[in-house]
């Protein structure tokens, strides 16, 4: 877990935690969606971060969800290299 790099590690525990505490009902889902119009209109600020720790129902492709934002975050905080497609001989 320690060797996992710090955006990574600290991304994939809140979404875990978020997401379970969210279907055991520990935190209502109803307060941590992303919603404009509450944002603007009630100044729940927190609904622009929340929104990023909650996955889903426990289902399949939660775990599947899950599983990608640890790898491809893993991937992008770990290459030190930028690879925006533009050619050369990394793209």
């Amino acid at each position: 877990y320690e060797s996992i790099p710090f955006v990574t590690r600290n991304w994939f525990t809140a979404a875990v935690l978020g997401t379970v505490l969210a279907n055991f009902g520990v935190i209502p889902v109803d307060k941590i969606y992303y919603s404009y119009e509450i944002v603007k209109d009630e100044f729940e600020i927190w609904r622009l971060f929340t929104n990023f720790f909650f996955m889903g129902s426990f289902e399949l492709g939660t775990l599947i969800q899950i599983y990608l934002l640890y790898q491809y975050s893993m991937n992008y905080e770990a290459n030190s290299g930028f690879n925006t497609g533009g050619g050369g001989g990394t793209a």
